[in-house]
């Protein structure tokens, strides 16, 4: 795989892009295996150990595209998070995530939230200063919080509970690293509430 790789770097007409040719080339070998194997590179191992584990450094709030300002919005800080302590409240306007604007430009929505999302997240204990929007009837306002990330776990069952008589129904959203325990709860619950 080098040498050849090598050869077409030394000789080939037009010059190319070692990072694209190499990701293709290995993700080309990995789609001969089962469906289930897959390379990361190395910046995006952070993504890959969040899937694993539920866990990622964040600010426990979720975003959401705010289509009237084409920008991103909190929808909803989380109680005890960074965001929530710090005071930002839901429906407040990301302008700038640690002196960086965050403008759609020609993304798509959804690949704008990926991106502003991207930027919140990094190590837990790091800082950065977020500035919104705060929209109000008669004056909006421009407001700004210094927010240190911290661990946030994403529940893998974020819901449970009887349908009716003897039939539960538990949300279980992926395979985290502790899921079964979260499943075993909620399993056990049914069962004392149906004894």
């Amino acid at each position: 795989f080098n040498s050849v790789f090598k050869e077409l770097d030394m000789f080939y007409v037009d010059t190319i892009n070692p990072k694209e040719v190499i990701e293709y080339g290995i993700n080309a070998m990995l789609a001969k295996t089962d469906p289930y194997t897959e390379y990361y590179p190395e910046e995006e191992v952070s993504s890959l150990k969040e899937m694993i584990t539920g866990k990622y450094g964040g600010i426990g709030a979720a975003i959401r595209y705010y289509e009237a300002e084409d920008r991103i919005a909190i929808v909803e800080p989380t109680e005890g998070m960074p965001a929530a302590e710090a005071g930002v409240k839901a429906g407040d306007i990301i302008l700038e995530v640690g002196g960086k604007e965050m403008l759609r430009g020609d993304m798509k929505p959804q690949e704008f939230s990926s991106k502003v999302s991207e930027a919140l997240r990094g190590e837990p204990g790091t800082s950065f200063v977020l500035k919104v929007l705060r929209p109000a009837k008669n004056d909006s306002t421009v407001m700004e919080f210094k927010l240190t990330r911290k661990n946030i776990r994403t529940n893998p069952v974020p819901y449970y509970g009887m349908v009716r008589d003897s039939i539960g129904y538990i949300a279980l959203q992926g395979f985290t690293d502790n899921c079964a325990k979260d499943f075993k709860k909620s399993f056990i619950d049914f069962r004392r509430a149906l004894a």
